[in-house]
């Protein structure tokens, strides 16, 4: 299979500023399978995974999953939670800006019409600012009552948790994955 796009914004494909964007993907194979989010400026990039989410096979059976992918400049952490718990974490200490003019695209690669998500997106919520531990598990429990999916209660951290993207966006969403195309 291939790389499944869930959300994808990137500067370029290849070259100078290949690394600047924010993607949600789901990886087939590779050292790491499973729920990735990358986020990157002009010159790094570093990537999370989603504890739980290296059986790729369990992203194909129709299950419904509640992922929230968090930027978070107070603390330097990039998070990502795949039905609430515990997040992956890695720092992002040192990355700039993730600005640029490339459009977010929802399913598919933000370049070019390739690496479809093949699955539902029911929802995606984006917020302007931080959302605290309450209510990201208020944001999870809404969207897991609303489409029959797992949530689990966040573990509070100090200083609290924004889904905070870019330093201007933040998403939640249920997906459902249904296979590759």
């Amino acid at each position: 299979g291939q790389n499944a796009f869930i959300f994808d914004k990137r500067k370029t494909a290849t070259g100078p500023g290949s690394t600047n964007r924010y993607t949600l993907y789901i990886r087939p194979s590779a050292n790491v399978p499973g729920l990735n989010f990358i986020v990157g400026d002009d010159s790094n990039a570093v990537s999370v995974v989603a504890p739980g989410s290296t059986n790729y096979a369990e992203f194909l059976d129709g299950t419904r999953w509640i992922s929230a992918a968090v930027v978070d400049r107070s603390t330097n952490f990039a998070s990502l939670y795949l039905a609430g718990g515990d997040p992956g974490e890695q720092s992002i200490a040192g990355l700039g800006s993730q600005s640029n003019t490339t459009p977010l695209r929802f399913g598919a690669n933000s370049l070019q019409a390739s690496n479809y998500f093949g699955g539902d997106i029911a929802e995606v919520l984006m917020y302007s600012g931080a959302l605290s531990d309450a209510d990201l598990d208020a944001v999870g429990g809404y969207l897991a009552g609303k489409y029959a999916a797992e949530w689990t209660v966040v573990v509070p951290e100090p200083g609290g948790i924004g889904l905070l993207i870019g330093g201007v966006l933040a998403a939640a969403a249920m997906i459902r994955r249904n296979g590759c195309r």
